[in-house]
């Protein structure tokens, strides 16, 4: 049971580690788009 739900804690902060590096590649990308 306490597997389990550490799995799901690990599995959910890769998913958001995930996303926030996606975020900060739109990021990078727009501002490089924006500065031409």
């Amino acid at each position: 049971m306490i597997k389990k739900l550490m799995v799901t804690i690990s599995d959910a902060v890769v998913q958001k580690n995930t996303m926030m590096k996606c975020d900060e590649l739109q990021i990078s990308v727009l501002v490089h788009f924006g500065e031409r």
